[in-house]
């Protein structure tokens, strides 16, 4: 059976379709994608050593594990098009369509005649004749879907009209390639430039609400996610299949590295530190791109028009930090803006300065290194020594180390605490008054104790 419809039926339903990328020859790791929900695996057909013959057993895993397989083919050709969707792959994505004419060739090679001039030549995509030929052929688009792939700044002004096109299914953008197409001799642009972004918001305006397909590659940060969900994208492609096991295994190298050294230095604070978390994510080992500023920006922002006490929430990048961002400059900066304090995986400087300025440094490193620390991020959630942080937390940090509460539940807070308190008192206050009489209690005493300590625990729990 075909799979299309857990995308189309998803985004009918109102809701975001998510997929992956693979990229590997391997249909045992597409199958083991696919296993974990996707809707959709995306088979890189462009930018892999994927030849056909793979290209069909990652097919095959996809429908095993009830994921739609969809093929990025390696250029807007009718024959390699039809070779893959005889395969029975259940979409095409068609990568750098400049203009209306090449979406019109893109649609054309996804369907038969009078529509288009595909070839009948069909094998796996009828199940090899178990299914009906003649109801494959007269509803293509009920089993396929075409998507043609937005990597070049030309195809923004045809934007319009190709979403008019009958034989298109959707689009999906490739922010990378986008991005290039804007460059020029004299300028080189990134992804977060004014003027890509100006281009992304267009391309937004010109695909939502159309009624078709409108998805982004390489959905990897919350801010990314954010952003294009805010432009109106209705299905994503989030990850690739190098990046879960690259990161896995930086995940096992670090936790190898600092196995010793996994909570923050409390030792910089002799005061417990509660406030509201804002968030950043820096890195020193590479200069500043020329956004940088703007992202600062939206840092500072953050701490505007909040009157209780904020607590920043700095993830570092680097595996081991090299630069510190957090010194006097920054902590009175900071104190002016209303922050209090700092929960960081990275490095503090001028220990003293800061403390009095009145400002909590809880860090896992003390370096004199500024390097080329910078804000990467702003705004979005950030993981601190294996605790997740989002922006609006509420943080406690002492000479223990630091806990997050989550902003949802942080209005109960101050009841919970009163409640287990009074219900460690039914196990603890017995032994004081013992200890004041100096008595000595049994192991019959304390069980009866404890056991109105969990009724009394138990009596909170329904309330979290």
């Amino acid at each position: 059976m075909y799979n299309a419809h857990k995308i189309t039926d998803k985004v009918a339903a109102g809701k975001l379709a998510l997929g992956s990328h693979v990229g590997f020859d391997s249909p045992f790791v597409t199958e083991m994608i696919a296993g974990c929900g996707f809707d959709f695996i995306w088979i890189d057909g462009e930018h892999s050593a994927i030849d056909r013959k793979d290209i069909q057993n990652h097919l095959m895993a996809c429908r095993a594990a009830g994921a739609a397989g969809i093929v990025r083919v390696p250029w807007n050709d009718p024959v390699i098009i039809k070779a893959i969707l005889d395969m029975g792959a259940d979409g095409i994505v068609v990568p750098m369509v400049c203009s209306l004419e090449e979406a019109k060739q893109a649609a054309a090679a996804t369907h038969y005649p009078p529509a288009g001039i595909r070839g009948m030549g069909t094998r796996r995509a009828v199940n090899y004749g178990i299914w009906d030929k003649n109801e494959y052929v007269a509803d293509t688009d009920k089993y396929i879907l075409t998507i043609v792939q937005i990597e070049h700044i030309d195809v923004v002004k045809d934007l319009p009209e190709i979403a008019k096109l009958p034989g298109i299914s959707g689009f999906v953008v490739g922010p990378n390639d986008f991005t290039m197409s804007m460059n020029t001799p004299e300028r080189t642009y990134t992804v977060n430039d004014p003027e890509v972004l100006e281009q992304f918001d267009k391309i937004g305006e010109a695909l939502a609400g159309t009624g078709k397909l409108f998805g982004v590659s390489g959905a990897c940060s919350e801010k990314f996610i954010r952003d294009w969900v805010r432009r109106g994208v209705n299905f994503m492609c989030m990850n690739f299949d190098f990046n879960y096991i690259v990161s896995g295994a930086k995940n096992v190298m670090q936790t190898s590295h600092t196995i010793l050294d996994l909570r923050m230095r409390a030792a910089l604070s002799d005061k417990p530190m509660v406030g509201y978390a804002r968030s950043g994510v820096i890195s020193g080992r590479q200069p500043a791109a020329p956004a940088h500023s703007a992202v600062m920006e939206a840092y500072y922002r953050q701490y505007e028009d909040f009157d209780l006490p904020m607590v920043a929430a700095i993830q570092d990048l680097d595996r081991v930090p090299v630069g510190s961002f957090w010194g006097d400059v920054q902590a009175t900066v900071h104190r002016a803006l209303g922050c209090i304090g700092v929960i960081t995986d990275g490095g503090v400087r001028d220990i003293e300065e800061v403390k009095k300025v009145g400002f909590y440094l809880f860090s896992k490193e003390v370096l004199i290194s500024h390097a080329y620390i910078h804000m990467v991020e702003a705004g979005t959630a950030v993981d601190i020594c294996g605790m997740t942080v989002r922006p609006g937390d509420l943080i406690h940090a002492d000479a223990h180390g630091a806990i997050v509460i989550p902003q949802e539940i942080a209005g109960q807070l101050a009841e919970a605490c009163v409640r287990a308190m009074d219900a460690e008192e039914a196990l603890k206050g017995p032994c004081q008054a013992a200890i004041a009489r100096g008595e000595r209690v049994t192991a019959k005493q304390i069980m009866a104790w404890r056991g109105e300590m969990q009724r009394r625990r138990a009596a909170i729990a329904p309330q979290r």
